[in-house]
């Protein structure tokens, strides 16, 4: 459409170009259209959406963007409704007759409107569902927007409790204002301190939950001034039903230790699994010999000395005898001390061995060392028997306590994946000897890189054993969510990494950070 084509039509009320095939629109279209108070958009293809379209139109009170599915548009510009917000979210007469007995009225309220399609809309939920503190912690809480947003969001909360008290401070920020998230900001933090009760010996439940998304607040992108008075929240933003709460579990005292392996390794001295290596090659694989390289790194920044022990396991099951630079300690335990900042690398390998075996290294240290204190990386290295040339077959980085899956919670893959048998993902319990609850099951969704859904994959039944799901064809950047659903309250945690082969120039990269995303589109509608 050309620029000027509504040139000169400065009384124009109402403008309905919903129902077309246009891409895109020119920066100035609208210019001019002082009086415009309705503006339909939805059922279009528009590609593209300028920043400054919606300037100058100050009466603008009714806006639906609900764009057609064959548009390639899936994100807003910052700033695009910020000149339009008072009187999207503010309210405008209409013609009604409002009798009195000495007097009539001719004008009623009726509240703006501004619609977007399901694709534009943003997904807000807590970055995971629940968490355990002792009393008197500070406990930091996530909360994530699925993408960036073209204005700012406003996200009350409620803050609930169980047990003979609920005391906390330091509450930040305010339930009552809630966090604001300006455009392009995804994650914010409710913070509190969980006060002590000597009094108490029991643990006790404080629960967040977010708002309805009516009682949402929306500002212009940055954040600035009165929230839209009477904007209908539920048209940008939608709250996950799976994580619009989270748990806090408070404890009295410190938690029991859950970690009976750990515990056997030093006398029943308080220790944690630190860091895995979900998938690791030793053994024969065709005309190679295939061994793991691990490095360990001690990156404490206090602790002098770390005392460390290095299992080769596999989840809920040994793993065959196996050196540890050429030693074959007792039940595949190497132990060591590392001084801090001090590394040691070994390598794995079965030089008996007549076929392939796989497992997970697990690395175990004792206080004053804790999880964060150990970096740890693996390369699986394939030796040719013939020749003794020797070549990488894949490297992967260590999963620490942080990046583990319980009941709930979400990661991603991304990358290209094109070849059709390019991506294995290996699990492993995220603790030694940990059975997964029946029914544990490693759910997959693939989507593109915008966020748009393409479709469910298999999913991986979750023993507690080793195990590897093996690949599926992309022909497109893909992204992958991996989800653990854990049935009943269990505190099983799964160890998730993935390995490849990839196209040249391609990138397979494992995230640790959550990945939150609608699990499936959403119906449109038909109208504003």
């Amino acid at each position: 459409m050309p620029p000027s084509v509504f040139a000169g039509l400065g009384n124009l009320r109402r403008l309905w170009l919903h129902r077309n095939t246009l891409t895109s629109l020119p920066d100035e279209i609208f210019s001019g259209l002082s009086s415009l108070e309705e503006l339909l958009l939805f059922r279009s293809e528009l590609n593209a959406i300028p920043e400054t379209v919606f300037d100058g139109l100050h009466n603008l009170n009714g806006l639906a963007l609900v764009l057609d599915e064959n548009t390639s548009l899936n994100e807003l510009p910052k700033g695009i409704f910020d000149d339009v917000l008072d009187t999207l979210g503010g309210t405008f007469k209409i013609r009604h007759t409002l009798w009195h007995r000495h007097y009539r009225q001719t004008y009623i309220t009726r509240r703006g409107q501004l619609r977007v399609g399901p694709r534009l809309k943003a997904t807000v939920g807590f970055a995971s569902p629940a968490q355990s503190a002792q009393e008197g912690s500070a406990v930091r809480v996530p909360v994530t927007l699925d993408r960036p947003l073209p204005v700012a969001v406003r996200v009350p909360y409620a803050l609930g409790f169980s047990g003979p008290t609920a005391t906390f401070g330091n509450l930040s920020p305010d339930r009552h204002s809630g966090l604001l998230f300006p455009a392009g900001v995804t994650r914010q933090e409710i913070s509190l301190t969980l006060a002590k009760d000597t009094r108490v010996q029991a643990q006790r439940t404080l629960l967040l939950s977010l708002g309805n998304t009516a009682k949402f607040g929306v500002r212009p992108s940055d954040g600035g001034g009165a929230d839209a008075p009477y904007l209908d929240a539920d048209s940008l933003v939608s709250r996950s039903n799976v994580r619009g709460t989270h748990t806090i579990t408070v404890f009295d005292s410190e938690p029991v230790e859950r970690e009976p392996y750990c515990l056997s390794l030093w006398e029943g001295t308080s220790c944690s699994t630190a860091v895995v290596l979900p998938r690791v090659f030793t053994g024969l694989l065709g005309a190679s010999r295939a061994s793991t390289e691990v490095v360990l790194t001690n990156k404490d920044p206090v602790a002098t000395d770390c005392e460390v022990a290095l299992l080769f396991h596999r989840g809920t099951s040994p793993a065959p005898p196996t050196a540890f630079n050429g030693q074959f300690p007792d039940h595949n335990i190497f132990r060591t001390t590392l001084s801090r900042g001090g590394a040691t690398v070994l390598t794995l390998s079965s030089p008996n061995a007549r076929e392939l075996a796989t497992g997970a290294v697990y690395v175990f240290t004792r206080s004053p060392c804790t999880p964060g204190s150990l970096d740890l990386q693996g390369n699986v290295l394939l030796e040719n028997r013939t020749d003794g040339s020797i070549e990488e077959l894949f490297s992967i980085a260590g999963q620490s306590p942080r990046d583990w899956l319980g009941h709930g919670d979400c990661r991603v893959l991304t990358g290209m994946f094109g070849n059709g048998s390019n991506l294995e993902i290996a699990s492993v319990t995220a603790e030694p000897d940990m059975a997964a609850p029946a029914g544990s099951r490693l759910v997959l969704k693939a989507f593109g890189l915008k966020g748009n859904f393409i479709g469910r994959l298999s999913e991986l039944r979750v023993s507690g054993a080793h195990q590897a799901l093996l690949p599926w064809e992309f022909d497109q950047p893909t992204t992958l969510q991996m989800c653990l659903d854990v049935p009943g309250d269990s505190d099983f945690r799964l160890a998730v990494t993935a390995t490849g082969t990839t196209p040249a120039g391609a990138k397979l990269q494992y995230s640790t950070e959550p990945f939150i995303t609608d699990p499936e589109p959403e119906e449109t509608e038909s109208g504003p």
